[in-house]
Order: C-alpha cells, then structure tokens, then sequence
C-alpha cells in the first residue's frame, strides 16, 4: 500500500467516525423527545390517578410539587443533552469531518504534487476576508468552544426539545392544577 492510499484509508476511518456520531446524536435525540412525549402521554392516560396522587400530598402543595419535579428533571435534561452533550458531539464532529478533510488533502498533495492547489479542500474559516494566499487546510487538532451554537441542526433540536417540554409540562400543569382547590 503506497502513501496516498494510506492516507484515504485513514480518511475513511474519519468519516466513519462522523457518521458513527450523526447516528448516535440523532439516536439520542430522538431517544429525549420520546421521553418527554412519553410522560405526557402517560400523564394523560393516567389523568385520574395523577390527580389522585396530587391530591394525597396535599390540595395545595400536591400540585405544586409534582409540576417542580417535572420542571427538575426537565431542566436537568435540558442541560445534559442540549448544552453538554451536543456541544461535545459538535466538537467531536466538526475535528473528525476536518481530520477527513486533511488526510484528503494529503493524498491529493502527493498524486497531483504542483498541480494540487486547485483540488485542495480549505479549512472553514470565520473570516470570509481571508485572501487566496492565506491558503488553510483542515486542522488535526481537536475542537472545543461554543461554536455549536451556531448550528442550525442545533438550534432546531433545542427549539423543538425546548417547546416538547413546556408543551408536556404544559399539559400535566392541566391536569394536576385542576385538583388545587
């Protein structure tokens, strides 16, 4: 096995990895929204039995600690998913698709050698300024930051888990209020 085919195998690799962590984080996200769904669905099915309990822990109180627990966990599910989680995914896909990038770029370095230039991929850059000159390829290095929050495919996840939340909390809040008299 020659160098360049060297390189496009360890490509491979990394974009076997990109889309090992697509299917995880869309896994799991899913995997959230079904849970949330869930305890409306099951709330709602059990209407009568959550009222129940509501009112055994107090006409007043019962309610009020149901709808903290649900807000509790919620929050606590908000942050581990929407914030821990997806800005490690995000930082993990974003160093394997450029590690992808970069080893593509070394094979065509070495088959095209001088006339390489024009195939090359270059690194995404914040500054859309930088001249042809100020040539950069991918980095190996390994991304951190807050850069995920400029994703669209984030900003629509945490709008969509955001707004099943509040909808579920929105409809156990229906049917334990109810029972405050």
């Amino acid at each position: 096995m020659n160098r360049e085919e060297l390189y496009l195998k360890i490509a491979e690799l990394h974009l076997k990895r990109v889309e090992v962590l697509q299917t995880v984080e869309w896994r799991l996200t899913l995997s959230v929204w079904t849970f949330v769904a869930g305890i409306a669905m099951v709330s709602l099915a059990n209407a009568n039995k959550v009222k129940q309990v509501a009112m055994a822990m107090g006409s007043f109180l019962g309610p009020l600690v149901i709808l903290f627990l649900i807000s509790a966990i919620y929050g606590v599910l908000w942050y581990s998913y929407a914030i821990s989680f997806c800005k490690k995914n995000y930082n993990s896909l974003v160093t394997e698709r450029n590690r992808y990038q970069r080893m593509q770029n070394e094979a065509i370095k070495l088959l095209l050698k001088a006339k390489s230039r024009d195939f090359l991929i270059k690194a995404e850059t914040k500054d859309k300024q930088v001249a042809e000159s100020d040539f950069q390829e991918p980095s190996f290095e390994h991304l951190s930051g807050d850069g995920f929050k400029k994703s669209g495919i984030w900003q629509f996840k945490a709008v969509v888990t955001a707004t099943l939340m509040f909808f579920s909390w929105l409809l156990v809040a229906m049917i334990v209020v109810p029972a405050i008299r």
